[in-house]
């Protein structure tokens, strides 16, 4: 398979990201967004804030890559190495409760379980989102044109490994999946609890501030 077509197919999975995001963030409180329910660690906007945090860690590298000199138009068959065909199958395979251990490298958690009393804004969360997911459909539109930039190493959130542009694209593109289904069930999750709170008027919901702290 052609770059072109392998990472063109990668642009084709984050329009349908992108819509999963419309679907399940839209017109959304922030009650709603903050709101951590029995059995999760983090709340549906942490998810994203994650993700955020990741893409400030790669777009900039991949962002360079594609305006260094180094770059051609040189098209060629590409396959993946081992390490990138690994990534794509743990992240996208379906995982179950397993995949809830995931830990995420420090630096990339969500700020309030770096920071105490960190407080942040979901409504700028998710327009962050939104630019880098169109971001990185044009840094791929780019890296489309060259096996050399295809191929240039970027540095992963783990110290000393390097794993190349393509294989970052190929990492990252699952991952914002694998979080959008992670913030789907916190969402649904909420909804649960308030069915339970109207059915039980015993129950309290509690606030974004009590559940969040």
């Amino acid at each position: 398979m052609k770059v072109a077509q392998y990472l063109l197919q990668r642009t084709t999975e984050i329009n349908q990201h992108q819509q999963t995001f419309h679907r399940l963030f839209y017109f959304l409180e922030d009650l709603e967004l903050l709101f951590i329910p029995e059995g999760e660690s983090w709340a549906a906007i942490e998810c994203i804030e994650h993700l955020n945090f990741v893409f400030e860690h790669y777009l900039p590298q991949l962002k360079a890559i594609c305006i260094s000199d180094a770059s051609t138009t040189e098209q060629t068959e590409i396959s993946l190495n081992k390490s990138s065909t690994l990534i794509r199958k743990i992240m996208t395979k379906n995982l179950g409760l397993w995949q809830r251990s995931i830990r995420a490298a420090g630096k990339v958690k969500p700020r309030r379980l770096q920071k105490h009393g960190h407080k942040f804004s979901p409504q700028k969360a998710m327009e962050n989102f939104i630019d880098d997911l169109d971001q990185l459909k044009k840094i791929i539109s780019i890296i489309v044109s060259s096996t050399t930039l295809s191929n240039t190493k970027v540095n992963t959130t783990r110290p000393l490994l390097k794993i190349r542009s393509v294989t970052a694209i190929e990492y990252l593109i699952p991952h914002i999946g694998r979080h959008l289904n992670q913030a789907e069930r916190i969402l649904n999750g909420g909804h649960l609890s308030r069915e339970q709170q109207s059915n039980n008027p015993d129950l309290i919901y509690p606030t974004s501030a009590e559940r969040i702290a």
